[in-house]
């Protein structure tokens, strides 16, 4: 409702601000406002306002914008989270600013507007004196959705500089260094992980990597590169079926049968069937149409 007249602002009166968000933004399409009246959407900037608290108000009334934000997003009411994530950029308590930007960045992608997202996560990031590993992160994540794999790997390592403890950042910037057959600076960057954190998420995050390492190195007949991977990845194993695979194969290729055995009956338990299977079992003098039980 117009704080002026008391006319209810109905659907028709929002508009989504997709467009990147402009330094003196309206907050209901998100263009520049250079006058009292916004001259692409026709809102006052006391219209503006009103309109925002009053579709939080739809939400959970009272409550701050970017919770309310959150939990429209929660329900399924993204154009809607949208709008409340942009309203906490702008009216919003400065401390709560650069998680509402993430939010409207990851939101604007997820309403099927990719390169709006790239751009708005760009501007962030040039307009920003000290962009944060935030920043830098989503713009890594959207550079990514637009297949830009240089720049994103580029942008996940201005986050890693701002905040080296970003352990999922650093496993996303390893993939795309693997995508592009930097296979020397992936496996630094997942090592740097295991040497630094066992915590589940993260060693989970690393697996994936770290198979497709092994894989590489096993084309390569490179057995030694593949047990010293291993000897690093020896907490993240427990949650991959193909890092337990290879730790089978190098494992009865030490001579450790026993091991060997344990780790590919574990990795069957997990998944039955993996083409590393064949390869062990070939190795092993045994059919992968074998009936015995490992």
């Amino acid at each position: 409702m117009c704080i002026r007249c008391n006319h209810r602002l109905i659907i028709e009166d929002w508009a989504a601000p997709v467009v990147p968000l402009a330094r003196n933004a309206c907050c209901n399409c998100g263009h520049e406002r250079n006058t009292s009246v916004c001259t692409v959407c026709g809102l006052s900037a006391d219209e503006d306002k009103q309109v925002h608290y009053e579709l939080r108000d739809l939400i959970e009334p009272g409550n701050d914008l970017l919770s309310t934000a959150r939990r429209a997003n929660k329900i399924g009411r993204r154009l809607l989270a949208l709008k409340l994530a942009t309203a906490a950029i702008l009216y919003g308590p400065s401390p709560r600013v650069e998680a509402a930007r993430a939010l409207r960045v990851w939101l604007l992608s997820a309403v099927g507007e990719i390169q709006s997202a790239h751009d708005d996560a760009r501007l962030w990031v040039d307009d920003s004196p000290h962009p944060s590993q935030l920043a830098w992160g989503s713009l890594g994540q959207q550079c990514e959705n637009i297949g830009k794999i240089r720049d994103a790997s580029e942008a996940y390592g201005h986050a890693l500089a701002a905040d080296p403890h970003q352990h999922l950042i650093r496993c996303r910037k390893a993939k795309l260094l693997l995508e592009q057959n930097r296979q020397g600076q992936a496996m630094t960057e997942i090592l740097i992980v295991c040497q630094s954190t066992t915590e589940e998420k993260f060693l989970r995050a690393v697996a994936p990597i770290g198979a497709k390492l092994l894989d590489a190195f096993e084309t390569r007949d490179n057995n030694e590169e593949c047990a010293r991977l291993l000897k690093h990845l020896n907490h993240a194993i427990q949650y991959s079926p193909e890092l337990l695979g290879h730790a089978a194969r190098i494992n009865f290729i030490a001579g450790n049968k026993r091991e060997a055995s344990q780790h590919l009956k574990k990795a069957k338990t997990l998944a039955p069937d993996l083409p590393i299977y064949a390869r062990i079992e070939q190795l092993m003098g045994t059919s992968s149409r074998s009936r015995r039980k490992w």
